[in-house]
């Protein structure tokens, strides 16, 4: 039995699919601790796992989200907190952290790289997790943040849209460095990686996430490379499937909203109403004129019913198909849904995925949004729309031709079949025990 740490940043996305990773990885007898931020210790003892808080030197930086407070609020002050936390990593608190756990292998978020270097400075098995699709530059796969498709820009226009990106990362790297005066990310991660004995050569720039990850360091994607644009990974990279904890439990729901979704899903169910779930994420809000117009439709369509999780909602009152939630068991609702209305994060895709729903996406316009709808959009697992212009009517229109795509639904049955084999294969714990056989 071996003692694995899985270290994530604790956002929501990674901290529920490590949860999956720990439950399989403990089914094959090995000990599992989750090392997050002590703000989701309660989130991670109540699944039932081991919890070690991060060291408290780096807890401002690696704070779990707060959903209550603007985006550009979390990330000023998550930009804040980490130059103050990679201070405490160059006096070497992450090594002698990581050597009080005396872990025989460390799984750690992709963007954590100081703590992924503490781990190789103290020659420990070391893997990357990995929640986005590629980042890797590739012949036939875009930068992950642009609504590129391979199939219509060519190879020509991939390699072109990489150039001007790693041209405008190079000029902010160099920009950052000059005006930080050696204490931005990079600088930061050089003179940590001089310190710890790891050679610089091992930093790699010249991909999609910023500020760097590694050239030779496993790297295991929380993903379907069935879902994946057609190419070869590098390879350090291994596609392990996605990491679906089915059996979480999530925030409480309040008994009189365990009742009305009860009633929804109860008057969908073996009738001609189609049940229509909106989903959109932690890290996106839905802008209040696209949920106006998004109403306004189901307004002229009384056979469709739609549940909508929108936190605290302050706008016009709903017509009355449409059941606005303050959270929603997005597992359960999907197991009956016909339609998801998403805002492109991919853990919201591999679930719809898993319980073949039809997908109608809207970008949030954030990280990797529009590169995960281009895949769907390739797959033909669903369409995308305009959160900006779209009229309701318009709106009408592209659920309706969704609901009616036979070759749609198709689709995402193939696809569910394609990634079940890929979920149920193992490679997570044929990799892990390859990387315990380093050791």
């Amino acid at each position: 039995m071996a003692n694995i740490l899985c270290i994530t940043n604790g956002l929501s996305g990674l901290l529920f699919a490590s949860f999956e990773v720990a439950r399989r990885l403990e089914e094959t007898g090995h000990s599992v601790t989750c090392v997050a931020p002590a703000a989701v210790k309660k989130i991670v003892e109540d699944q039932g796992f081991r919890f070690e808080a991060l060291p408290e030197s780096l807890l401002d930086a690696f704070e779990a989200e707060d959903a209550s407070r603007s985006l550009s609020a979390r990330i000023l002050t998550y930009q804040r907190r980490r130059r103050a936390a990679l201070t405490a990593i160059q006096e070497s608190r992450a090594v002698k952290a990581l050597h009080s756990l005396s872990p025989d292998l460390v799984l750690v978020d992709i963007e954590l790289p100081e703590i992924a270097l503490a781990a190789r400075s103290l020659s420990i098995p070391t893997a990357l997790l990995v929640t986005w699709m590629s980042i890797w530059r590739s012949a036939n796969v875009p930068p992950l943040h642009l609504p590129v498709r391979p199939e219509h820009s060519g190879e020509s226009g991939v390699q072109k849209a990489w150039r001007r990106y790693l041209l405008r990362k190079r000029a902010g790297a160099w920009r950052r460095c000059a005006t930080q005066t050696g204490f931005d990310h990079i600088s930061q991660l050089r003179r940590f990686s001089r310190q710890v004995g790891v050679p610089l050569s091992e930093l790699n720039l010249n991909q999609w996430l910023k500020p760097a990850t590694f050239h030779t360091t496993p790297s295991l994607v929380l993903n379907a490379f069935s879902f994946e644009f057609p190419h070869v990974p590098p390879p350090q990279v291994t596609y392990v499937g996605p990491m679906i904890y089915e059996a979480r439990r999530e925030a409480e729901i309040e008994p009189v909203d365990v009742a009305r979704l009860h009633d929804v899903m109860k008057q969908t169910q073996g009738s001609a109403k189609r049940l229509i779930l909106g989903a959109f994420g932690a890290q996106f809000t839905a802008r209040r004129s696209f949920v106006e117009r998004l109403l306004a439709s189901f307004a002229m369509r009384p056979d469709w019913e739609m549940v909508l999780a929108l936190g605290q909602y302050d706008g016009p009152s709903p017509p009355s198909n449409v059941h606005i939630f303050k959270w929603l068991p997005q597992l359960q609702v999907l197991a009956e849904a016909d339609l998801a209305i998403i805002h492109g994060g991919i853990n919201t895709i591999n679930e719809c995925i898993r319980f073949c729903v039809p997908m109608l996406a809207f970008s949030g316009g954030m990280t990797d949004m529009d590169g995960n709808i281009a895949r769907l959009l390739h797959h033909g697992i669903g369409a995308a729309g305009n959160p900006i212009s779209d009229t309701p009517e318009e709106l009408v229109e592209r659920i309706e031709a969704i609901l009616q795509d036979a070759e749609v639904r198709q689709n995402v049955n193939q696809m569910h079949q394609a990634i079940e084999r890929e979920r149920n294969a193992g490679t997570l714990e044929q990799q892990v025990e390859r990387l315990l056989a380093r050791s």
